[in-house]
């Protein structure tokens, strides 16, 4: 079993709350509207969830759904970013692949729910809901997909630092061997009568006893 390390755990948790964001709705508006207070919520999949209280005729819900085959696709995107990233976080590896798909991530659900925002702002102000337009907000998902992304390039950049960390300890180790073997040849000498191995220092060859000098 891996032990956890910062470096994992960063990367799990983001590839959880980007999973967990594509749950979550990305749009929503806050409004007044004959005499209903509204609370409109959109998902990247297509589902509207309308809640209309304090009207004439009391309360109302309702909830369609609008397969948005573009939203279809980013969620599936972000689930399986999110699942590669929990197994390189539990993994501990990849530093640069977790980079990447951080940014993938937090770029796929910015700009789709910028594509949302102004599609949706252009059909109601062409349907005359124009007051409407102006509570038009990101809601849930967006900032919360957002934060994920954000943590997972955390992960992804602690894990870059700690791999350069490992690998250069072995160097350090082969550059200190190679330093001791230089400096073990320099204090060497060899016998120009037997061909023995001596010390520098040695007056004579310890092989054959001929002098050194």
């Amino acid at each position: 079993m891996k032990k956890v390390t910062p470096r994992n755990i960063t990367s799990l948790i983001g590839g959880i709350i980007i999973i967990i964001s594509v749950f979550l709705p990305i749009l929503s508006r806050f409004t007044t509207y004959k005499g209903y207070n509204i609370i409109f919520h959109y998902w990247a999949v297509g589902i509207m969830y309308v809640d209309a209280k304090n009207g004439d005729n009391g309360t109302e819900r309702g909830m369609e759904l609008y397969p948005n085959v573009i939203g279809i696709g980013l969620i599936i995107l972000l689930v399986v970013f999110g699942i590669l990233i929990i197994i390189k976080g539990i993994e501990g590896k990849g530093s640069n692949m977790t980079i990447i798909f951080g940014i993938i991530s937090i770029v796929s659900i910015a700009s789709f729910t910028a594509l949302m925002y102004f599609l949706l702002r252009f059909v109601l102000y062409n349907i005359g809901l124009g007051n409407i337009t102006s509570s038009l907000m990101p809601s849930y998902g967006f900032y919360v997909g957002l934060i994920g992304g954000i943590i997972i390039l955390i992960g992804g950049v602690i894990l870059k630092k700690s791999t350069k960390v490992s690998t250069k300890k072995p160097r350090e180790e082969k550059l200190e061997i190679s330093k001791q073997s230089k400096s073990q040849r320099i204090e060497t000498a060899i016998c120009q009568k037997c061909g023995g191995t001596n010390r520098i220092d040695d007056n004579f060859c310890v092989e054959c006893g001929s002098s050194m000098k």
